[in-house]
């Protein structure tokens, strides 16, 4: 096998053919050319002479390993354990042979057994580092991140090179948050392995966290060099474009991502997403449904009930059902009657916050609570797929506002309240959203920043409507602007619609209550954050979803003193005109 290591493996499998038939019975002949031959991956060949040497020699534990190796390459994994469990049985100390055997039980989570098998490798041979590597790896996939690290270290002892060990490191400090660890781990394993494709595109996503944009990009154009055909690198390339407004390239990386994958539901989804944002809406809904495809998707999709296509219902029942937050909800309820008109029994389930509000509204014959037990149904469709099941255009988006009603009695309640603010502008504050948002650090800010409002008084009178932890923020006694706060009278969707009927404006961030506002016809000023969600659209100050909403932006991230100056110039227009 000299010549082998030498790197002339044909040379050396010739020399191995003719020491075969000088000596046609001999198990050690033929078991060199059998490996010769599985180095050169003719496996076929490899595994019946690994089978003749065995049954001339039937206690040859390499040749028997080396029968497992094959058999393992061609993916006989049945095959490949007998060989390695034969292989350890004659030879009880046979390092290799359990590590492989561990490999093959973790690749079919048969974790246990897999364990069991590493541990007596590197009790065979304690400087074992793959199999430490692999004992490592059966503990973070049984979810025991403290275990599985000090496997890896005691794999990166013996082997400091261990690329495959740095990633798996780097994936626990992420799940961790430990960013700055994990982009350590990630850097060495991909400078280790320049085809560990996986662990630049962590690093990636890990520098856009951070908002280094240029390094994710650079990172992920690096990766295509070494793998230009990893759908997954297109993708994320194309959510760091966005990222950085090249929009166009976003769209290009996304294509490609999906030429090389079609069914790759973040790919679709992102390029749908965009495609929205840019007014393309027929062509956006397609990727906008690969989201109920996605890991983790937000939806329950074990009905035994077929999803419905949009056609007409002939009397059918419908259960249409909220998906995401409420505004979402509040968003796209709008189409419930379009459902009715196509013949449906309309049923709703969506969160008890909103039943009061759309109570006998909107077509809707009745309202399931999220723990009810729900009716007989036909067909469901999610309230968001319901732009795309109607085929929506920007021409064609149902803005015939309000399209819910406030409850009378409520109504005249508030309109009580505030009958000693009489002769002021009433305006509706709400600064941030709910924090456990993806987004929620970029589109909330805190109260002090709406500061430069506070010039208004006496002729405004703000209200907040802001709900959850922010909402302590008005109750400091330093509080930068003054409101009134009936919050704690807000218990649902119905109450705060009563409220907001009642002012003149509502000024909010991209919550629920810009969606309650826009669906009550009230006018309302929206303050967006980079980045942006689809439903704004791209540099648009109008709404086509909401006739009397008004839009201002960051011109950059964090950049709220430009918007804000533009809502209080509006003011200063709008108390001008005598309103």
């Amino acid at each position: 096998m000299v010549l082998a290591s030498q790197g002339r493996l044909d040379e050396a499998i010739g020399a191995l053919r003719r020491a075969v038939a000088f000596q046609p019975d001999s198990p050690e002949a033929l078991n060199n050319l059998g490996a010769a031959l599985k180095e050169k991956k003719q496996f076929d060949e490899a595994i019946a002479l690994f089978r003749r040497a065995v049954s001339l020699r039937p206690d040859y534990p390499e040749a028997i390993y080396n029968l497992g190796v094959a058999l393992q390459e061609l993916d006989r994994p049945e095959e490949a354990i007998a060989a390695f469990r034969q292989a350890v049985a004659l030879r009880p100390n046979f390092a290799k042979a359990y590590n492989n055997l561990g490999c093959i039980l973790f690749e079919q989570t048969r974790l246990s057994d897999a364990a069991e098998a590493y541990q007596r490798a590197v009790q065979a041979k304690p400087d074992f580092a793959d199999a430490w590597h692999g004992l490592g790896c059966v503990y973070q996939e049984l979810g025991n991140r403290e275990q599985a690290t000090a496997h890896y270290h005691r794999a990166l002892a013996i082997e400091p090179n261990l690329a495959s060990t740095r990633y798996n490191l780097g994936r626990i400090a992420q799940e961790e948050g430990r960013a700055d660890e994990a982009i350590t781990h990630y850097t060495k394993a991909w400078s280790l392995q320049p085809d560990l494709v996986e662990a630049a595109n962590n690093l990636a996503v890990l520098l856009q966290r951070e908002e280094r944009w240029e390094a994710a990009k650079q990172v992920l154009t690096d990766a295509l060099r070494s793998r230009p055909d990893y759908a997954n690198t297109h993708n994320n390339l194309g959510n760091v474009f966005q990222d950085l407004g090249r929009y166009d390239d976003a769209i290009a990386s996304y294509r490609r991502a999906l030429s090389l994958q079609m069914d790759y539901p973040e790919a679709a989804w992102n390029l749908g997403l965009l495609r929205l944002a840019g007014g393309h809406l027929v062509d956006g809904w397609p990727g906008y449904e690969a989201r109920l495809r996605m890991a983790g998707a937000m939806i329950d999709s074990g009905h035994a009930q077929p999803p419905w296509d949009g056609s007409d219902l002939n009397g059918r029942t419908i259960l249409l059902h909220a998906e995401q937050g409420y505004g979402d909800t509040l968003q796209f309820i709008r189409y419930a009657p379009m459902v009715r008109d196509r013949g449906g029994r309309v049923l709703l389930r969506c969160p008890s916050a909103l039943h009061r509000l759309l109570e006998g509204q909107l077509g809707i014959e009745r309202i399931v609570g999220s723990h009810e037990a729900l009716p007989a149904f036909d067909v469901r469709c999610p309230l968001p797929s319901l732009p795309g099941r109607f085929k929506t255009t920007l021409q064609s988006i149902p803005t015939d506002v309000p399209y819910i009603r406030v409850e009378g009695t409520l109504e005249a309640q508030w309109q009580a309240r505030l009958s000693r603010e009489s002769g002021k502008l009433k305006v509706g504050l709400a600064w941030a959203g709910n924090l456990t948002h993806v987004r929620d650090k970029h589109r909330s800010m805190p109260l002090t920043a709406l500061a430069p409002l506070a010039r208004f008084a006496p002729d405004v009178r703000f209200i907040s409507l802001q709900k959850g932890e922010p909402a302590g923020q008005a109750r400091m006694p330093a509080a930068p602007i003054q409101l009134l706060d009936y919050t704690s009278e807000l218990n649902d969707f119905a109450d705060t619609a009563a409220l907001i009927a009642n002012l003149d404006l509502v000024i909010a961030v991209d919550t629920a209550i810009v969606h309650l506002a826009g669906a009550l016809a009230k006018p309302v000023w929206v303050l967006l954050a980079i980045p942006t969600d689809w439903r704004w659209m791209l540099d648009r100050q109008d709404s086509p979803w909401y006739p009397t909403a008004r839009l201002f932006r960051q011109p950059k991230r964090g950049d709220w003193e430009t918007p804000l100056a533009q809502v209080v110039d509006a003011l200063a227009d709008l108390l001008g005109r005598g309103v």
